[in-house]
């Protein structure tokens, strides 16, 4: 099953290339990045971050990437506080 979220960034080394929203089916798309290794990071609510590494070769286009992201564990304190 896929779910969109709420951001989607690629980046190499410590900063941000670029950022973009995922579609109501989880493909997303950023643009204007040159060749090279990048890190995906997906982000949303009540789940684990995801991260993934990718090249993107020179033609600029890299099709089914796929990151899976697992729903974030509950804090105990925080189920047990109401929370």
């Amino acid at each position: 099953m896929r779910w969109p979220c709420s951001a989607a960034r690629a980046a190499p080394a410590a900063t941000a290339a670029g950022r973009a929203r995922s579609g109501a089916d989880g493909s997303f798309e950023v643009l204007h990045l040159a060749p090279g290794r990048y890190e995906l990071q997906v982000l949303r609510a009540g789940y684990k971050d995801g991260l993934v590494s990718v090249d993107l070769p020179p033609a600029g286009r890299l099709d089914g990437v796929e990151i899976r992201i697992a729903p974030a564990e509950r804090d105990a304190g925080s189920a047990l506080s109401g929370r």
